[in-house]
């Protein structure tokens, strides 16, 4: 009975009470929309940290991860395949790759710079393959070894395409100049003009034999699922101990600092979003029972009168204050969703600062957004409807009934 009269009131006036529901969808529906592309971005920054550049783990010497080390030498890993063969054996590692970077001048005959050289195993890591946006040509190969893939901005300065031959000359591990004759595979883009202009890729075995070793820098580790990485680490750490105590297992986490940056900034953007609009929801659901306290303070003052406490006074506003709230939040799911496909279909472009090219904006529904928009929505509701019930129930009984004579 009491649900039903708290129906007939809150649509009472049927303008006002709409523009309220509007108003509650619409923080409702930008709140799921601002979540659905903090959301996309993160997870797609997540993949590539993991898949493009750290995978799961990485495990290195301690000389490597502390930049102590008196020599380059001194920094690789100095029981490699064993430390591959232990890791190929544990039933939650699904891939196991070496990497080298090593700084080196890179030429086109005319043209030369200073350029940073990224290497890994092009078989056992075609994700990290995938991970390099090809601009031109294509990528590396694992059936052609003296191959390398070049930075477009890079590229632009050296004046080079794919197809061209370049040099590449580099100091070994003995302090030895050597160098190699490779040719152009593909021009790449990784989205960071800072990597695009002083960074080249070649396989692991070049990269190995123009610094002239067989071993490498850092081990790194795929894992079956993401949710993994934790327990992995810790076992992996005790038997890598046993085998060599110089070894330290980092996450992909820990290294990826750039992920943990906007992470961090976009926790702190959420609250600012989440405080914006629960304001607006509150004013919406003030007005709305504000002004029906101020127009039902004779029926307040009548229902008082016929022995109604302060309390159910109190909680038949409040009940009101819900239903607006679930009305809007019903509002507001239909409307994100309406949304959420609007601005995917219409590929909305950005021009992130630093950025070498242009991202799409893309926003993903996500479960636990609607779980924490709802939640958020309800409880404001319930604090805007009982600021003004509280003082509704406060009015004295012949204040009450005076008012609409």
């Amino acid at each position: 009975m009491q649900l039903k009269v708290s129906f007939r009131n809150v649509f009472r006036n049927k303008r006002r009470t709409a523009l309220s529901i509007g108003m509650i969808a619409g923080g409702f529906s930008a709140m799921i929309l601002f979540y659905g592309f903090v959301n996309r971005m993160m997870n797609e920054l997540q993949w590539v940290a993991i898949n493009s550049q750290y995978g799961h783990l990485q495990i290195a010497s301690e000389q490597y991860w502390e930049r102590s080390g008196e020599t380059p030498r001194d920094s690789l890993v100095k029981k490699g395949d064993a430390v591959m063969k232990l890791l190929r054996g544990h039933p939650e590692v699904t891939n196991v790759a070496g990497r080298i970077s090593f700084p080196a001048l890179i030429s086109s005959g005319e043209y030369s710079t200073t350029a940073m050289g990224l290497s890994f195993d092009v078989e056992a890591e075609p994700k990290r393959v995938q991970g390099f946006q090809i601009i031109s040509g294509s990528s590396l190969s694992p059936d052609k070894p003296f191959q390398i893939m070049v930075g477009h901005l890079l590229a632009k300065r050296l004046r080079v395409k794919p197809g061209d031959t370049i040099n590449i000359l580099g100091y070994t591990y003995d302090n030895v100049i050597n160098a190699l004759e490779l040719e152009i595979s593909g021009l790449f883009a990784t989205g960071v003009n800072e990597v695009d202009d002083t960074s080249f890729a070649v396989p692991l075995s070049t990269a190995q034999k123009l610094l002239d070793t067989d071993q490498v820098e850092i081990i790194v580790v795929g894992l079956r699922a993401d949710e993994l990485v934790d327990s992995t680490r810790e076992s992996l750490r005790r038997e890598l101990t046993a085998l060599d105590p110089e070894l330290k297992v980092q996450r992909w986490l820990d290294l990826a600092k750039l992920y943990r940056e906007v992470l961090d900034y976009y926790k702190v953007q959420n609250r600012f979003v989440e405080l914006i609009i629960t304001s607006l929801v509150l004013l919406g659901i003030l007005n709305v029972i504000g002004m029906a306290i101020y127009e039902r303070t004779g029926e307040i003052g009548t229902i008082r009168a016929l022995g109604f406490t302060r309390a159910q006074v109190m909680g038949q506003f409040l009940l009101e204050g819900i239903i607006l709230g679930v009305f809007g939040v019903i509002a507001g799911i239909a409307l994100s969703f309406l949304l959420t496909w609007i601005v995917n279909w219409l590929k909305i472009p950005l021009t992130v600062p630093g950025a070498s090219t242009v991202l799409l904006i893309r926003v993903d529904l996500s479960f636990k957004a609607y779980q924490m928009a709802t939640a958020l929505i309800v409880v404001t509701s319930i604090i805007a409807a009982a600021i003004p019930s509280f003082r509704a129930s406060k009015i004295p009984i012949v204040d009450a009934l005076k008012h609409n004579i």
